[in-house]
């Protein structure tokens, strides 16, 4: 799809969907990994918009999309009214804001049970996570690291 903005980019607007799809993702040790799918009725680029920063995520267009583009300017001149409009604004927001946050929650929860498929076996001492394979230290090296050479370091009271 279209990309609207791009991670890390300079951001001083949000975008409200009226019609269409956009996907959410970031880079993830060199690949995108896609956190969102939004549907109309949703808010994105917010967060650029309250704390001035770089965008945090790329945002593409996944279907033909019409959006309602808010620039920083406008959007504060908006709030600082306190018009009813406004509240119903900063609402607008504020729930874009909770509804990414949870939603960036479960695709992490997701992720994680995804990648860690952890099986450990006691009579082995090893534990696999996916396909990386490691053993277990003994209890008295998780205590008492060992030096490089491989002696137990001495105790400084």
């Amino acid at each position: 799809g279209t990309i609207i903005f791009s991670e890390d980019s300079p951001g001083d607007s949000c975008y409200f969907i009226v019609e269409g799809l956009v996907d959410v993702s970031t880079r993830n040790r060199g690949t995108n990994q896609l956190l969102a799918r939004l549907e109309a009725g949703s808010v994105f680029g917010q967060v650029s918009v309250i704390d001035g920063a770089t965008r945090s995520a790329t945002c593409s267009s996944a279907a033909d999309s019409i959006l309602l583009e808010l620039e920083r300017g406008p959007c504060e001149q908006l709030l600082r009214g306190g018009s009813k409009l406004a509240i119903k604004l900063l609402a607008t927001l504020n729930d874009g804001l909770i509804s990414a946050l949870r939603g960036a929650d479960t695709r992490l929860l997701q992720i994680e049970k995804q990648n860690l498929d952890v099986r450990f076996d006691p009579k082995a001492a090893t534990v696999q996570a996916g396909s990386n394979t490691a053993t277990a230290p003994k209890t008295s090296e998780l205590i008492f690291p060992k030096d490089a050479t491989g002696a137990l370091p001495a105790l400084r009271v």
